[in-house]
């Protein structure tokens, strides 16, 4: 459970470090709401909406760490948060599930390989017996 004084030093918001705990999926967007509540984090805010958004689709590692780059001077606020939290769940899901593709053929390939060693090792002993 994330806390706000967590993010919050010497009377100073760490910015920055709020987004890179919600881009890595520290935070969950009930966190975030509770977060944005808080008058210190809300008086840090610039803007009140993230205007640079983008489709899902073009949606990747890269885009993510400029998403959370935009909190230090660009963009910071409710909307913002939120945002990147999605684009940060959308990304992660999408590496977990190209690790068990590359897992999947990983084994796939294994196997093969083992087969053709298999299938020479045969054909090698049939023929050195006649």
């Amino acid at each position: 459970m994330a806390r706000v004084s967590d993010y919050i030093e010497n009377g100073s918001v760490l910015r920055s470090k709020i987004a890179m705990d919600v881009a890595n999926g520290l935070i969950s967007k009930t966190e975030i709401k509770k977060i944005c509540e808080n008058k210190e984090i809300a008086n840090a805010f610039i803007g009140k909406k993230y205007l640079k958004k983008k489709e899902q689709k073009e949606w990747d590692r890269e885009y993510l760490d400029e998403v959370a780059c935009a909190a230090v001077a660009e963009c910071f606020n409710e909307d913002y948060l939120l945002y990147l939290s999605e684009v940060g769940e959308v990304v992660r899901k999408k590496k977990a599930s190209s690790i068990n593709i590359n897992v999947i053929l990983g084994i796939a390939a294994t196997v093969a390989v083992l087969a053709v060693i298999v299938g020479v090792v045969i054909w090698i002993r049939h023929n050195s017996g006649q």
